[in-house]
């Protein structure tokens, strides 16, 4: 074996968009990671094409959510037909709690594309046709011997984290098992151009007989994603390519007219195998993305949740790379992780069932057309079905990480922070909590009225205890504020006190405001170090 022993802090073996994200996550706490994938360079397929209101949120956190909503197309409304049209709209009134009231329809590639472009401004390249040869790991190190070309090398890794999809190279080393779904359906998947109108709006569409077909906008021009089922028949040759001319038939049977496609671009089958790790780290290895979890394709799941698993590890990893905290607070990251998926599967199973016999296509289709048709233009069914499918209602109040010591009962620790327009007194402007969000570390958010003094040892404490991993934000009660603090149950004259986690999730509430209670939560459940930028090894 070659060259000598090179000793790295994060391996990522895989560069889709979960250990892409997972990288530009790192870097904004200064973990430079190395990033391998055995692919050449980057797809040119479009692959995924739904990002949800969760992922725009944390691409917003990095700065990145205006050039990828200029890439893509908003779809404000879902019209999924059963027996007739049922349009779920995402209108302000009923998808309020974020500021992405839609789901964006971009390729995969664009959204791999923005964040290689990040990467590559901070000097953190992808090492292409590289991938994993073996792994052998202990408590305190794994030992990785990378295979490039035939010419081989061997890192010393204090974190590896997989990020290699389905047949995770890595989960299988590590001899980690697999819940497999049983069933499997496959897809006809393809980029169609379909006359030059812009449509904003995702078309499901069901049958008892022919399955379920979709419709996603790409661009401007008329360019479509077109996902179709396959019927039983064709299971057994799925596994090569179809051409659009072969199910241009079964297309408009599902449809009931002809889709008037005048271009193809780009076809593949896509099966699918629903699968989710029994654990999502051993020792000095994690699992995110489609190495830990995959989904049907109708709910658009997969790509999002595998961005929501790297941004809630980057911050607990950075931390403890940096000696921050103790490397206990990464065994809240399978802790949460593995309980979002087990609360996204059931709305994952409610859609794929438009590809499922008759007997469960035809009660569905029933409750899509008497059941969220009776909801327009106010909150019920479609308001939650669009929480659940942008996973805005992911909570984590059952981790060990999640710490409430308040009265309020909607608004809990563990919760994902609401999303509320603010009147920034300080600086007699609007803006809105999410904002705040944007530097990286913790936010102490003081809601209420406090004496300027107080605020003044606050931030003295701050400063001194927490150096640039803490953030202090300061809002009394105004007429203008009046909403937010009606959501989050507050009198006028109280006082609460409330610590953000650097992934915009509430890690401990409080009704008393006292900094030593911030002091014993973040040493005692997070496992704080007072020695700023010190490393040590862990």
């Amino acid at each position: 074996m070659a060259g000598s022993v090179e000793h790295i802090d994060v391996l990522i073996v895989g560069a889709g968009p979960s250990g892409l994200m997972l990288a530009g996550q790192l870097l904004r706490y200064g973990v430079q990671p190395m990033i391998i994938d055995r692919r050449h360079g980057p797809d040119k397929a479009s692959k995924a094409v739904v990002l949800n209101a969760r992922s725009l949120e944390i691409f917003r956190q990095m700065g990145m959510a205006e050039e990828l909503t200029a890439e893509g197309v908003p779809c404000d409304q879902i019209v999924i037909r059963g027996k007739k049209p049922t349009p779920i709209e995402c209108s302000p009134a009923d998808f309020s709690n974020t500021p992405f009231p839609y789901f964006l329809c971009i390729p995969q590639n664009k959204v791999e594309k923005a964040l290689l472009t990040r990467l590559t401004q901070n000097t953190c390249p992808v090492s292409w046709a590289t991938e994993m040869h073996s792994l052998h790991q202990d408590d305190h190190s794994a030992r990785v011997v990378l295979n490039h070309e035939g010419i081989h090398r061997t890192v010393v890794c204090r974190w590896v984290v997989a990020a290699d999809g389905t047949e995770s190279s890595v989960r299988t080393a590590l001899g980690i098992a697999v819940d497999r779904d049983k069933r499997q359906n496959a897809f006809f998947v393809a980029d169609i151009q379909v006359g030059n109108a812009l449509n904003h709006s995702i078309q499901l569409i069901s049958t008892p007989k022919d399955g379920v077909l979709g419709l996603f906008p790409l661009a401007a021009n008329g360019r479509y994603r077109l996902l179709c089922s396959l019927p039983k028949e064709w299971e057994g040759p799925a596994s090569g390519q179809v051409s659009y001319p072969e199910v241009k038939q079964h297309i408009d049977n599902i449809l009931g007219f002809t889709l008037p496609v005048s271009v193809c671009s780009w076809t593949a089958i896509y099966i699918g195998r629903r699968h989710r790790a029994s654990q999502l780290a051993r020792q000095r290895c994690f699992l995110i993305g489609d190495a830990a979890h995959t989904y049907g394709p109708i709910a658009a799941i997969g790509m999002n949740s595998g961005l929501q698993d790297a941004a809630n590890l980057g911050w607990k990893l950075a931390s403890v790379l940096t000696g921050k905290t103790s490397p206990q607070l990464l065994n809240s990251y399978g802790q949460e992780r593995l309980t979002a998926a087990s609360a996204v599967e059931p709305v994952d199973r409610f859609l794929n069932n438009l590809t499922a016999t008759p007997l469960v296509c035809q009660p569905f289709n029933w409750f899509i057309d008497s059941g969220l048709s009776r909801v327009p233009g106010r909150r019920g069914r479609a308001g939650r079905l669009f929480d659940r499918l942008s996973q805005l209602g992911t909570s984590y109040r059952q981790s060990h990480i999640a710490v409430h010591h308040a009265t309020s009962r909607t608004v809990r620790a563990g919760d994902r922070l609401p999303f509320y327009e603010v009147y920034d007194e300080k600086s007699q402007t609007k803006t809105d909590l999410h904002r705040w969000t944007e530097k990286a570390g913790f936010i102490f958010l003081v809601l209420g009225t406090v004496s300027h003094h107080q605020l003044h040892l606050i931030g003295r404490w701050m400063k001194q205890k927490y150096p640039r991993g803490m953030h202090l934000y300061y809002l009394p009660y105004s007429p203008r504020n009046q909403q937010l603090f009606k959501a989050f149950e507050l009198p006028a004259s109280g006082t609460r006190m409330m610590l953000i986690r650097p992934d915009m999730y509430i890690a401990y509430i409080n009704d008393v405001l006292n900094v030593n209670l911030i002091d014993t939560y973040m040493e005692e459940v997070i496992g704080w170090k007072h020695f700023g930028n010190q490393r040590e090894n862990t």
